[in-house]
């Protein structure tokens, strides 16, 4: 809900200084951008479906009744479109914990064809802005049209997706953020040996001495 007594009327958006240490070295360190892209990848190759869940809650498989089965077609958009918002939300999670699901005007769905009128995408924390009590808007991919989408209640949904830190659930956690310093390490070791590269190669010349 985005309602007057919802959380996220009160929530600070926006990415942590971890968080955003954590896209920083994302886009630096090699070994660290292969690894999310491949958990990126394997989230995207997964099959969403809606599952019966017996009397102690446990899940029980997939559901046969092909109505409600059709749910599972609705969120995150469908084909290509899904893979990448699934892809999108795997690297999320593994570098800042967390992903924000927006679907633009996808409160308006329709269950029998299990179909919505909106778009989904998928963002982190640093696409969303409010300016003091005012709404909140969020920022959407060039390819949903850009500009700023300003999220209505009873109209847009919004799902916040995260795994919780165990010290805080409220709060984020990530294999990123424990990694921080091995990565820093990593960054600064490879500018120590470019530095000593520019170093002897800028030093190495020719001296000209008298016969």
């Amino acid at each position: 809900s985005l309602g007057e007594a919802s959380s996220w009327k009160t929530w600070k958006f926006g990415n942590r200084d971890w968080q955003a240490e954590g896209w920083r070295l994302y886009d630096i360190v090699p070994e660290h951008h292969f690894l999310t892209g491949r958990i990126g990848d394997a989230v995207a190759q997964a099959r969403l479906y809606v599952a019966e869940v017996d009397d102690t809650g446990e899940e029980t498989g997939e559901t046969e009744d092909e109505r409600i089965s059709r749910l599972a077609a609705v969120p995150l958009g469908t084909g290509s479109a899904r893979d990448e918002n699934m892809r999108l939300a795997g690297v999320d999670l593994a570098v800042a914990g967390e992903c924000w699901i927006v679907g633009e005007g996808a409160a308006r769905m329709d269950l029998e064809q299990a179909t919505s009128d909106g778009a989904w995408f998928v963002v982190t924390g640093e696409a969303f802005k409010r300016s003091g009590g005012g709404p909140l808007k969020v920022k959407r991919p060039k390819n949903r049209g850009g500009d700023w989408l300003e999220l209505v209640d009873g109209q847009d949904i919004l799902i916040r997706c995260w795994r919780a830190h165990p010290n805080d659930t409220d709060q984020a956690d990530s294999f990123t953020r424990s990694a921080i310093v091995p990565l820093r390490e990593i960054e600064l070791l490879t500018k120590r040996e470019f530095a000593e590269l520019d170093s002897r190669l800028t030093g190495a010349g020719i001296m000209f001495l008298p016969e």
